[in-house]
């Protein structure tokens, strides 16, 4: 119900952590409130029934985030820091005294089963690491709520108010309504947000992959998922264990061995403690951490995947004679395609330096610098920009697995052109790899020029003074020409290797395309 007629909020109280404690008799309404639902629905085929999911598998895909991962398994794998960790957020007054006690019993009686695994028997909870993620991401959201009002001189919004929205950890798509508590700057789009400077920008960073990344990205946004039903399976599992548990019955249904919800488990503990051990002792404990699932952070991380292939390839293409009679020949039999792709050539170099003037922590002296306020600031001015060139984003994606694709295929077929064939199917197999390996030149000015198009594309929606396109170039012609790269990306590489002369053909209509002339004769023009 509206809060201005008498309704609480229930879930949002919860989930959002305002509450530390809870009368038993809102738990007896929620539990009649379920039956009275269930009573009257229809009876389905559970079979046909699809639950909601969210993949987070992936967290610890890459290293920052698996050495915060392990830093928070080791944390609750020791009584020992457990008790420090208790101590520096109680100590500081991080968690206030109402959730201390919450606190504790979510740390010490659901954490230590989360990340071993123990026989259960009647002295051991069995292992709730869903709930255990619930409670904690609550906890953390009431305690970073009342630092964020603390630093920003917002106290009143430190509690529930009727009738009024919240300042949240999440909730993103809402943060034109409220105060969004991650985010740099405040409702207004112009006031820094003075956490980011109170708990610091690579804290700031962590948190923002942990509960609040794009949805296309592979980032979990831990706490949504979980009170957004994307976990329910888990937890239904994890309570019937519960109840068997307290009943002292045998275990009906053995738990799954959830992984990924273990890691999201170890990395809350280790931001939490990353976070207590700045505010209580004013030593920060080290850390390297830079954005993963940001806009900025996957366009980056395909760039370079890109300019990597791409180097590497030239130079495998400059330093084999074999190779250059292979795209001799295929230049004989293609001449009209091979024309067409020199007159427009986008220089690799070229793209090397437009990529790093978008994106100048490509440039190799950056990456192990750390990662500061005005970095944090700059990576969502770029996100910003990002979320408006979603075609530019993925045909760097789709470029990444096409290069990568591509270099796989060149290298083995390399390592092949210098075998004498002794049989009919070696010889054609040879024949194939030449084939393959004359297309080389190809490849690279295409995979240029689709590079080129989508950081043009990105610089042309920024249109920085930094840059200085100075271009009239309308911006539905750019959109087509990332459009027109991508279909071209898609069969170009699906049919290298099984109808080559397809992937060809589809180059050759490419290069016609007028959009992408348009895009290519501006970088000639410069």
């Amino acid at each position: 119900l509206p809060t201005k007629v008498g309704g609480i909020n229930l879930r949002n109280l919860l989930s959002h952590g305002f509450l530390s404690t809870l009368d038993r008799r809102w738990l007896s309404l929620t539990l009649v409130l379920i039956q009275t639902l269930d009573s009257c629905c229809v009876s389905v085929d559970d079979t046909r029934m699809m639950t909601k999911q969210r993949d987070i598998s992936s967290l610890t895909k890459y290293d920052p985030m698996k050495i915060e991962v392990d830093y928070g398994k080791d944390l609750l794998s020791s009584s020992y820091r457990m008790h420090g960790l208790e101590s520096a957020s109680c100590r500081g007054d991080f968690v206030p005294p109402s959730h201390q006690n919450l606190f504790r019993f979510t740390l010490h009686e659901l954490g230590t089963t989360t990340c071993h695994s123990s026989p259960i028997n009647s002295q051991t909870i069995p292992p709730l690491t869903t709930i255990f993620i619930t409670s904690m991401s609550s906890l953390l959201e009431h305690s970073l709520r009342l630092v964020w009002c603390r630093v920003n001189d917002r106290m009143e919004e430190s509690i529930a108010r009727p009738a009024s929205y919240y300042v949240t950890l999440d909730g993103h798509g809402q943060k034109d309504k409220h105060e969004v508590m991650i985010s740099p700057y405040l409702c207004d789009d112009c006031t820094r947000n003075k956490l980011v400077t109170a708990v610091g920008a690579q804290t700031c960073a962590l948190l923002t992959d942990l509960f609040a990344t794009p949805s296309s990205s592979e980032g979990p946004n831990i706490r949504a998922a979980v009170c957004h039903g994307y976990f329910d399976d888990a937890i239904l599992e994890e309570l019937a264990s519960l109840a068997d548990w307290a009943s002292h019955r045998e275990q009906n249904v053995p738990l799954q061995d959830r992984n990924d919800l273990k890691d999201a488990a170890c990395a809350l503990v280790s931001v939490f403690d990353l976070i207590s051990s700045d505010l209580s002792q004013g030593q920060p404990r080290m850390t390297d951490y830079k954005p993963l699932f940001s806009y900025t952070s996957m366009a980056t991380r395909d760039l370079n995947d890109i300019l990597d292939n791409l180097a590497s390839l030239s130079l495998l293409m400059k330093n084999n004679h074999e190779v250059s009679g292979c795209i001799g020949k295929m230049e004989q039999q293609h001449k009209t395609t091979f024309a067409g792709i020199s007159s427009m050539e986008v220089d690799l170099g070229g793209v090397h330096s437009l990529a790093y003037d978008l994106f100048p922590s490509l440039n190799a002296n950056n990456t192990t610098s750390k990662w500061g306020t005005e970095d944090f600031y700059a990576d969502h001015n770029m996100n910003i920009i990002l979320a408006d060139c979603n075609a530019a984003q993925t045909l760097l994606a789709d470029l990444s697995n096409a290069s990568k694709h591509y270099l796989e295929i060149f290298e083995a077929g390399v390592g092949g052109l210098s075998s004498e064939p002794t049989s009919t199917k070696d010889r054609r197999g040879k024949k194939s790899l030449m084939r393959l390996c004359g297309v080389s030149s190809l490849v690279l000015d295409f995979y240029c020029m689709a590079v080129y198009i989508a950081l043009f594309a990105i610089a042309h929606h920024n249109n920085s003074s930094r840059l200085q396109l100075d271009c009239n170039l309308d911006r539905a012609d750019v959109i087509k020409a990332v459009e027109r790269s991508r279909m071209t990306l898609s069969t170009f590489d699906s049919y290298l290797s099984t109808n080559l002369e397809r992937s060809i053909k589809s180059l050759t209509q490419y290069l016609q395309g007028k959009s992408v002339k348009k895009v290519l004769l501006h970088n000639q023009q410069q």
